[in-house]
């Protein structure tokens, strides 16, 4: 008997249900080969990302200050094993200052076609940096 490999996992963390949802499912379509879980809570996200091991954090504007506290502590994310990666467009020059020197892999634009944000989730996840051109 064959055993199907387990899905890699996405966690969304945004700060309403409804965007967290939306972003999840819309991504669900164009990366079929992931699992996509999303979260709209700091203690969520915590838990979750203790029990899905997941191999990538995608966070919005409003979550990422605290999020990024909180996951560049755990040993996974400094060594590497979950990458992270934020959508940035509303962050401000010190919030982008403070995300790029923190253990994020992808600095997103929300100014993306789905298809065009899981191809950028993708290189994320191999570990290719990705700067949206307004933030470089």
């Amino acid at each position: 008997m064959i055993s199907a490999q387990p899905k890699s996992t996405i966690l969304v963390a945004c700060d309403t249900r409804l965007s967290a949802q939306a972003l999840s499912w819309g991504l669900e379509c164009h990366l079929p080969e992931m699992q996509v879980i999303s979260v709209w809570s700091l203690d969520d996200l915590k838990h979750r990302f203790h029990m899905e091991a997941p191999a990538l954090v995608l966070l919005d504007e409003a979550m990422a200050m605290q999020a990024i506290r909180i996951l560049s502590g755990f040993v996974e994310v400094r060594v590497r094993n979950a990458r992270l990666a934020v959508l940035a467009n509303e962050l401000t020059q010190g919030q982008l200052s403070y995300v790029v020197h923190n253990r994020v892999t992808g600095l997103i634009s929300r100014d993306r076609s789905l298809p065009e944000l899981a191809r950028e989730l993708n290189l994320v996840m191999t570990g290719t940096p990705v700067v949206a051109e307004e933030f470089a």
